[in-house]
């Protein structure tokens, strides 16, 4: 199986002006083997005027990041990571950025997955994606487990936006040949 990792291209919406997340899968090797198993592959798009992400935490239920989760995006940029997979669980994890939204106010994006391993080959696996944002404060202590709750019980698409940092996040979840291909966008 070929690693690979993934390129966001970006574009504008006419009819609505929203930007709207559009992958391009590009092959390319990653530092470790994936060994067979599917891996979920991860696009995170920073579409603010002027706040620089930086990473805050991850939590990785089941797999591990490969080669390591970026450690900040600037406004109007992306980046991508590949989380490998779990052989008997596949990719179930989460990460969080944070900013500066004004001289008082650090606003926080989580994103949080979820692309099991298929076992007997009969159902597809039900990828699942969750976001949240707020306060950078209330995700310095992250109870894990009401997250996993609510990742448990999301889509394959997730939205949110908090009214008191103005903080949003868009993402999507879909198979993507031998992975899953998460696109995230953060306003």
């Amino acid at each position: 199986m070929a690693n690979r990792q993934i390129e966001v291209e970006y574009v504008t919406n006419k009819k609505d002006g929203m930007q709207k997340a559009e992958q391009k899968v590009i092959e390319k090797p990653i530092r470790n083997s994936c060994q067979g198993h599917k891996a979920a592959l991860v696009g995170m798009s920073n579409e603010t005027k002027d706040v620089g992400l930086m990473f805050l935490q991850y939590n990785d239920w089941c797999g591990s990041v490969v080669p390591f989760y970026p450690t900040g995006i600037s406004p109007k940029s992306s980046d991508s990571f590949g989380h490998l997979p779990d052989p008997a669980y596949g990719s179930k994890g989460a990460v969080v950025y944070y900013g500066q939204i004004n001289q008082t106010t650090e606003g926080a994006w989580l994103l949080a997955w979820s692309a099991p391993v298929v076992t007997g080959g009969s159902v597809p696996p039900n990828n699942q994606v969750y976001v949240e944002t707020g306060n950078k404060k209330d995700f310095e202590n992250i109870d894990w487990k009401v997250i996993q709750e609510k990742l448990d019980k999301s889509g394959k698409v997730s939205n949110c936006t908090d009214q008191t940092t103005g903080c949003t996040a868009v993402a999507e979840i879909n198979p993507n040949d031998d992975s899953a291909l998460i696109l995230a966008t953060f306003m």
